[in-house]
């Protein structure tokens, strides 16, 4: 599953975050096994993958459960966000819209919340 935040706005974060965290529990608790969930942060969803974004936290406990948090580094360029501001364990792409592209074309399934 990929979601994709293209917005600052914590309460879009918070959402997008309960979502990947009641998929991989819900598919575990149905006992699918592993699950691949992702989130694509691009434009201003970017600002909230800094290391003192209001959301930090919470996006440091849903890549310690296993979900994949991307940061589109062409964002981050437009906002000036260096990796020495970003998040530990994030992956960074070039273009967040490639990536998102590109995973759909491997048969995810893309959810904007």
């Amino acid at each position: 599953m990929l979601l994709q935040v293209s917005d600052a706005d914590p309460k879009s974060w918070n959402a997008t975050l309960n979502i990947a965290q009641l998929m991989r529990r819900n598919y575990a608790q149905r006992g699918v096994g592993k699950v691949e969930i992702e989130i694509v942060a691009i434009g201003g969803g970017i600002q909230m993958l800094r290391d003192d974004a209001v959301v930090a936290n919470r996006v440091r406990d849903v890549i310690g459960e296993g979900t994949d948090v991307v940061a589109c580094e062409v964002s981050m360029r437009a906002f000036k966000l260096p990796r020495s501001q970003m998040l530990d364990r994030l992956r960074f792409v070039e273009a967040g819209a490639i990536e998102m592209v590109e995973r759909q074309r491997q048969g995810w399934s893309l959810l904007r919340p």
